[in-house]
């Protein structure tokens, strides 16, 4: 999912924020804000330094260190659930100790590989497709990446139309206490393969491979999918915060 880092490379830092992944963590933030004390939470803005170039797609700029965001709900293939996880320990330990950067870190980062968890494009393994394409020919792998209807050109193309949507439109969703708690006796890794392979169900990559962005694809991803993510990601953040022992608030109604 698009991160910024076009906007960054071509119009400057000032850009570095815009992405989709921004989007989905200020909703995040917000839907998270009235329950927690902000003086042991990380502020938004301090989260949102580690998207872009601090995030993990800033690693595909900065050197050819390996980070496949893909995962695979149905056959459970890829590693997004335990790095999310750990990132979810991890943050909960640095919340505990005060250590409000850290805390950020790991808030930035477990909140993108849960975007990209619930992302339909990302839910494509890469053991099978390689292993489908290993006798093809240099030229021949090439086109079936980057050519008509190749892995990586409808990928990037499914997420443009996703990042479009998102750009022109708000996010609006609503806290999920229950989802919080389904982390907290479930475990988030659990609970990642569980909401990733409600999503995966739907459908919407195959059909988007069919006939391209259509109305109804586009009203599914803003109706079922975004939402989802926001409330899965404020969850696992308000879950960190309760694990490092401090009380989420009452939600006012």
């Amino acid at each position: 999912m698009n991160s910024g880092l076009l906007q960054y490379a071509a119009r400057g830092r000032a850009f570095r924020s815009i992405g989709t992944h921004q989007k989905f963590d200020r909703e995040a933030f917000r839907l998270i804000s009235p329950l927690v004390d902000h003086t042991k939470f990380p502020r938004r803005r301090d989260i949102l330094k580690f998207e872009g170039l601090g995030g993990p797609d800033g690693l595909k700029l900065k050197g050819d260190y390996n980070t496949s965001h893909m995962w695979d709900p149905v056959n459970e293939i890829g590693h997004l659930p335990v790095w999310i996880e750990s990132h979810h320990k991890n943050m909960a330990a640095a919340l505990k100790r005060g250590d409000i950067v850290e805390a950020s870190f790991h808030a930035g980062w477990m909140a993108h590989y849960l975007t990209d968890s619930m992302t339909p494009a990302h839910h494509i393994s890469h053991e099978l497709v390689t292993a489908e394409y290993k006798d093809a020919g240099k030229l021949r792998y090439s086109w079936l990446y980057w050519g008509s209807k190749g892995l990586m050109s409808t990928h990037v193309a499914f997420e443009m139309g996703v990042s479009s949507a998102v750009f022109f439109s708000p996010i609006r969703s609503k806290y999920d206490a229950k989802l919080t708690q389904k982390i907290a006796t479930n475990g988030l890794a659990a609970v990642v393969k569980e909401e990733s392979l409600q999503v995966a169900k739907l459908g919407l990559y195959d059909r988007f491979l069919k006939k391209g962005w259509t109305t109804d694809l586009a009203k599914a991803m803003k109706s079922q999918v975004i939402p989802r993510t926001t409330q899965l990601i404020a969850a696992a953040w308000a879950s960190a915060y309760d694990t490092a022992g401090f009380k989420l608030a009452e939600k006012k109604r």
